[in-house]
């Protein structure tokens, strides 16, 4: 049974060879001089692998297919989406909180997506009676 686990093959300059690893797998790593040959080796070690976990009855990953890959792809996007728009709406408050310390007083009221605020709450404390 030949069972396909994904792979990665990067060049190893601290070992000058390639190095094909299946993250799936922890410790499952191979080298060679070439991709090609980083590969091969790296099938063996996928079998050794499967082999040792059978006989010390330790769970084995189901390979990831290319929908399981699209999932976690997309739940990535989704919290690098949300992260970004946390760090922008930090960002924004700090900004405002810049603007509020530094006494600017314009009239009128703000607006910026979710947030409100009107001239007097720009005001730091004690100002207002100015």
């Amino acid at each position: 049974m030949n069972i396909e686990y994904p792979f990665q093959v990067v060049w190893s300059p601290d070992d000058e060879a390639y190095l094909a690893i299946t993250h799936q797998l922890p410790g499952c790593v191979a080298d060679g001089p070439t991709p090609e040959e980083a590969v091969s080796n790296l099938r063996v070690i996928i079998s050794e692998w499967l082999e040792t976990a059978r006989e010390q009855k330790r769970p084995i990953p189901e390979p990831m297919t290319s929908r399981d890959f699209d999932k976690q792809e997309s739940e990535s996007q989704k919290e690098l989406q949300r992260y970004i728009e946390h760090e922008v709406s930090s960002a924004v408050l700090r900004v405002l909180e810049q603007i509020a310390a530094s006494g600017l007083r314009q009239r009128g009221a703000y607006h910026f997506e979710g947030i409100s605020f009107t001239r007097t709450e720009l005001e730091p404390a004690g100002s207002r009676d100015r």
